[in-house]
């Protein structure tokens, strides 16, 4: 597994959405790694990291993170996870909450009806790009890159990720959407920040969240979409840092 790492002090691990990788935190990880010890590994079959040896659930996902960590002696973390990575930190919590000092949820899927997540499944952007000969493919992924209206800066940071992650890219995407995340809410033990765009389409799934899991913080991110790691950094760092530093007393 390829990863990030800048700062020192208690670590805080950032998980990366599906089709990204590490690279989606790289503008923010300055605004953390002043105070902190920040590490941001590329998922199985993503950016840089080798190809897991099959198709992941989300449980998949959270045992290569668990491993990731011991690799690094790292004991334990405050995890942030976005999108399809907000279960994987969910799912670590739950099962290794021993392992877990502070959990920072960031548009994290969720419905109360499971039907409406395995619905997402026959979506056009769920589907698998295959490689073709004349090279299409590569448009397809620019697409999926720009389905929020990205600069054409972050589009093309945001295709490559695509392309790096090829055929399999979609798989933590199915992952999620196979992921019942509402019931393992209540089990969550650890101080939590529930964080969102405002312009983020996850954000029905924060605010059901907010109503269940103990000792929760929620914060919307104004103007923040699915891409706001990379576009405003700074933003979401200043909605970040307040709760990592009230965890110091």
């Amino acid at each position: 597994m390829h990863y990030r790492f800048q700062g020192s002090g208690r670590t805080v691990l950032l998980l990366h959405m599906a089709c990204s990788s590490s690279d989606e935190f790289t503008r923010m990880i300055p605004f953390l790694s002043k105070n902190y010890r920040v590490i941001a590994p590329d998922h199985l079959g993503f950016g840089e990291s080798d190809m897991p040896p099959r198709e992941y659930q989300t449980a998949d996902y959270a045992r290569s993170i668990l491993s990731f960590m011991d690799s690094l002696n790292i004991e334990k973390a405050s995890i942030l996870g976005h999108h399809a990575a907000a279960q994987i930190a969910v799912e670590i919590a739950v099962t290794c909450p021993d392992r877990v000092e502070s959990l920072m949820l960031s548009g994290i899927p969720c419905s109360r009806d499971p039907a409406e997540r395995l619905a997402k499944l026959n979506e056009p952007y769920m589907q698998r790009v295959e490689v073709m000969q004349d090279g299409s493919h590569l448009m397809e992924y620019w697409a999926r890159a720009n389905r929020f209206g990205e600069s054409v800066q972050v589009c093309n940071e945001r295709a490559l990720d695509y392309f790096k992650a090829g055929p399999r890219g979609e798989e933590m995407h199915w992952s999620a959407a196979k992921y019942h995340a509402l019931p393992k809410f209540s089990s969550i033990t650890c101080p939590t920040l529930l964080l969102c765009g405002s312009e983020d389409w996850m954000l029905p799934g924060s605010e059901i969240a907010k109503e269940v899991i103990p000792r929760n913080e929620f914060v919307i991110i104004e103007g923040g979409t699915v891409i706001m790691y990379r576009e405003i950094p700074g933003k979401v760092a200043a909605a970040i840092l307040p709760f990592l530093e009230s965890l110091r007393g």
